[in-house]
């Protein structure tokens, strides 16, 4: 009778430690998950402008009368990082004014890459599409603005390397470019 008892005795305390372990192995699996998440919103390109710089973007283009504008030209960041830019298009009034526009890449060279040194980056830098960014048709009316964000991805480049890309705006319903062609300048 005694030894009935006692088997019953060890496999209640083998359950519950089996459930404890199971229990703690839940909890340790969801904190890897949460900060993963955490890490992972840190890493994640911004697709979106604070309002001050959008409504910056938007004085500067009424007050001087551009057609496209990327007044905060020159970023500093980290290599692997990924730089924002405000791409703000003015849809100037017109018998023929264009509605649908296309921010994209000028050239077959969108960036070019310098090290300290002068000479070429092994890797060339790519354009990540924002909310309404890169490649995307923008429709605007007359009379109106519009502000998107192009991000610009730097692989692993060397520290003091300088990255200068080029972007226009392309006036879909005529198919030719509108405005002026617009640099970026980032130093890692």
């Amino acid at each position: 009778m005694t030894n009935i008892c006692n088997n019953k005795k060890g496999f209640q305390l083998t359950a519950t430690f089996m459930v404890s372990l199971v229990l703690a192995i839940v909890v340790f699996g969801m904190g890897m998950m949460f900060f993963a998440d955490i890490f992972q919103e840190a890493s994640d390109v911004k697709t979106r402008l604070d309002s001050q710089t959008d409504q910056q973007i938007r004085n500067i283009l009424l007050s001087t009368g551009e057609k496209v504008a990327i007044p905060f030209d020159k970023k500093e960041i980290n290599g692997g990082d990924t730089a924002t830019f405000g791409v703000g298009i003015f849809n100037v009034p017109g018998p023929n004014a264009p509605t649908n526009f296309k921010i994209e890449k000028s050239g077959t060279d969108f960036c070019k890459c310098f090290k300290k040194d002068n000479t070429a980056c092994p890797t060339s830098p790519t354009a990540v599409v924002g909310d309404q960014g890169l490649g995307q048709i923008l429709k605007i009316k007359p009379n109106q603005q519009r502000v998107a964000v192009v991000g610009i991805e730097v692989g692993d480049v060397d520290i003091g390397s300088n990255i200068i890309c080029t972007i226009k705006v392309t006036d879909v319903d005529h198919n030719k470019q509108y405005g002026s062609t617009q640099q970026v300048y980032i130093q890692v």
